[in-house]
């Protein structure tokens, strides 16, 4: 019998792709960071640059809350998309 030849470099499709993603995303807010807390204003800037089409989110506590939270900023966010292609 043969032996079975096992790959041990990482390549795409490698067990640390979720990490790489979280590390690249974490980066790019790091300038709104003070130490391990977001600045508070820009918490909806952080927002949009973290969450990604297709990401599972999980919110707990009051959720009824930061649903509401979050759409209003999508409204928001709508309707000055609209004046812009109205304007």
């Amino acid at each position: 019998m043969g032996s079975i030849p096992i790959d041990t470099e990482p390549g795409p499709g490698s067990w640390c792709v979720r990490r790489d993603e979280k590390k690249r995303r974490m980066e790019s807010i790091q300038s709104w960071m003070d130490g391990p807390l977001l600045q508070p204003e820009h918490t909806l800037d952080a927002l949009h640059r973290l969450i990604r089409p297709f990401d599972r989110i999980v919110l707990e506590g009051d959720n009824q809350k930061q649903a509401e939270f979050l759409s209003r900023d999508s409204e928001a966010e709508a309707r000055g998309r609209a004046l812009l292609l109205d304007g």
